[in-house]
């Protein structure tokens, strides 16, 4: 009937509805908006920590990790006295400092400085014994008057097949200083936030020195048997002579995989085949009503010729 199809076809449409809110309703309660922030010596950064919660009494800290160490406490915040501190030796540095706003806890930074390049985590204790550490931010600072060069030795873009293998090249260059490498290489794609996945020291034999450059060495990433989750973006960072700087140029390749084309075959074929049945649906529904319309047309005739010929009947007799 007409009310059973249009109430199947509410019911799907409403499903669907459900299913999308319910998809876009998870969240974290505690997060970082930027992931990676790049500034220049002398600059001001703010880094912005997210907090969603009405717990009111909870803490919330500041810890900073540099590349390769442990991370350090810098500050505390004690939500319900609106009050912060800075430890250690963080305590007496006038280029820090804590601010408060809605469910946002600042920590700016002025003067930037070369050793201020490291990862900022903000993390949360509440009463109820539980913790949750943000993602975390990392701070780039770039020194223009530094004798540090690095760059990834890659073109640009590459599309890759599922189960090929590719060698990224970190090349690093020094100058003067000869001090050990120490190399980071991090990871950055849409569905995850820039990670650290491998570190390499100058004293593997992983380093290709260069005879015709003095203290330039290049380092070697191989990665193999590829397939979706290695898509993304791929740089390194270079720690020498107390200096921590991160290469200039990056990597970014797609995997083309074929059992990922058939996924979105199948959902682009699931899509056109709900499409179908929709209309198939409001085609009958259509033709019901056209049915209705036409038998109350052709029986409102009737009644009117029946009722004519009964009136010339009796003007007759």
């Amino acid at each position: 009937s007409t009310m059973t199809c249009a109430h199947f076809v509410l019911s799907l449409i409403c499903l669907l509805s459900i299913a999308q809110e319910t998809c876009q309703s998870s969240s974290s309660s505690l997060y970082q908006e930027r992931r990676l922030i790049s500034v220049n010596v002398g600059d001001n950064v703010t880094l912005q920590c997210l907090y969603e919660d009405d717990d009111d009494a909870s803490l919330i800290y500041w810890y900073k990790q540099p590349l390769g160490k442990q991370p350090k406490i810098i500050s505390t915040y004690l939500k319900y006295k609106k009050e912060g501190t800075f430890h250690d030796e963080f305590l007496n540095n006038t280029r820090l400092t804590l601010n408060m706003t809605d469910n946002t806890l600042y920590l700016k930074i002025s003067d930037v400085k070369a050793s201020d390049s490291a990862t900022y985590y903000c993390l949360k204790y509440s009463y109820q014994f539980k913790m949750q550490f943000s993602e975390g931010t990392t701070v780039v600072v770039k020194d223009a008057n530094s004798f540090i060069n690095a760059f990834v030795q890659q073109s640009d873009s590459e599309t890759i097949h599922s189960g090929q293998s590719v060698t990224l090249k970190c090349t690093a260059s020094t100058g003067s200083c000869d001090g050990e490498y120490s190399v980071y290489w991090f990871k950055n794609s849409e569905d995850h936030h820039p990670s650290l996945i491998y570190t390499q020291s100058d004293n593997s034999d992983q380093c290709e020195r260069k005879t015709n450059k003095t203290h330039t060495c290049v380092y070697n990433l191989s990665l193999n048997n590829l397939d979706q989750s290695n898509a993304g973006t791929y740089y390194c960072a270079v720690t020498v002579c107390g200096r921590i700087v991160f290469g200039n140029g990056k990597l970014h390749f797609d995997i083309f995989s074929v059992e990922h084309s058939l996924k979105m075959v199948h959902i682009l074929g699931g899509a056109l085949a709900f499409t179908i049945i929709l209309i198939l649906l409001l085609e009958e529904i259509l033709h019901y009503a056209a049915l209705n319309v036409i038998q109350v047309s052709k029986t409102g005739r009737k009644r009117n010729i029946t009722k004519t010929e009964c009136v010339y009947s009796t003007v007759k007799n």
